[in-house]
């Protein structure tokens, strides 16, 4: 049996302290990029969703999608596309079907991320460089692909954990949410911080408005979901 290859670069124990101290998404995208990169995928795409497929389809906008190409030219394989409808975790291979897909890329695999709970859904298609062909792809998986599905699992546990989502809330509105999560009433909040309760009803519309929501419990639903409260103020 063929010996496991050394990947050059950064240890993995050193690489794997990289992931968990990374501060922001932009952080631990381009290490987890980096790291790929040295196994022959040099382009990934990744996306995922806390939202259910009901309030997708009422409007929210509950997609995140990070890529290592312009978004406007990002374009997941068919295999990531038909996955995320069966529901299955793991990992599985592709090779390109439409021509031109993904540059000049045409093998590769994706993973489909287990999560403990329903409301999270997503993937990574990790795509190899020009001139590996599936065959390659596969030869290396044999031989990395369990090291390699266990980094993508940390990396998306680690994503899970960091404020993300296409939703942009001010301090204000991020306060106010934080006393609703805490249980607090429109007059106790307005009490707290010496307002109006028209005011932090203002604040809370916004709020609603910013995170696709249709009540107050649903922002705050979202804005937990997406860690987009109990945030340090920017």
């Amino acid at each position: 049996m063929p010996s496991k290859p050394e990947v050059e670069g950064p240890a993995l124990s050193a690489h794997l302290a990289a992931l968990a101290s990374a501060q922001d998404i932009d952080q631990l995208w381009r290490a987890h990029c980096d790291r790929m990169a040295l196994y022959g995928f040099e382009r990934l795409l990744c996306a995922f969703t806390r939202l259910t497929r009901a309030e997708i389809e009422r409007g929210a906008r509950g997609w995140v999608m990070l890529s290592t190409v312009p978004h406007g030219r990002a374009e997941p394989s068919d295999t990531f596309n038909d996955g995320l409808s069966d529901g299955r975790p793991g990992p599985r291979s592709w090779s390109l079907s439409r021509p031109g897909h993904h540059g000049d890329s045409h093998a590769g695999y994706t993973i489909f991320f287990r999560n403990a709970v329903s409301r999270v859904t997503g993937a990574i298609d990790l795509v190899a460089r020009p001139g590996m062909s599936q065959r390659d792809v596969d030869r290396l998986w044999d031989l990395q692909g369990q090291e390699i599905a266990a980094l993508n699992d940390v990396f998306h546990l680690k994503l899970m954990s960091l404020p993300c989502g296409p939703y942009r809330l001010t301090d204000r509105q991020r306060e106010m949410l934080c006393h609703v999560a805490d249980g607090h009433t429109t007059r106790e909040i307005a009490d707290l911080l010496g307002l109006t309760e028209a005011t932090i009803e203002k604040h809370l519309r916004l709020a609603r408005e910013a995170l696709d929501a249709r009540n107050t419990p649903q922002a705050v639903l979202h804005a937990s979901l997406y860690n987009q409260i109990y945030m340090p103020k920017s």
